[in-house]
């Protein structure tokens, strides 16, 4: 997951394959995980066992942090260039066909 100010990205892969993609809006913390929850709802992921790396606008000390962590145990602030955690979760086939295309942050 992806944080801006009042929206984040996220990107779910499973064997380097790319299962959802999509942006949320969101105005509390309540929406930020409302959405990270449905989404996983919808993928049958339980919230007890998979990793969920957080990055961009986004501390230990935040209120998003916080609310994630009381519905997700593998929670992980990345400090990494955006970039190389995409490299790491996609498959290079994958990557040399498709463009994706970043904000900065």
């Amino acid at each position: 997951v992806q944080v801006f100010e009042n929206r984040f990205d996220i990107l779910v892969t499973k064997n380097k394959k790319v299962h959802l993609y999509n942006s949320f809006t969101y105005a509390t913390p309540q929406d930020f995980i409302y959405y990270i929850l449905f989404v996983a709802e919808q993928l049958d992921l339980n919230p007890e066992e998979f990793p969920l790396h957080l990055y961009g606008k986004i501390q230990k000390e935040d209120a998003l942090y916080a609310i994630a962590y009381t519905y997700i145990r593998n929670l992980k602030i990345t400090e990494a260039n955006t970039n190389n955690i995409w490299k790491e979760n996609l498959s290079e086939s994958f990557l040399h066909t498709h463009h994706l295309l970043f904000p900065a942050i």
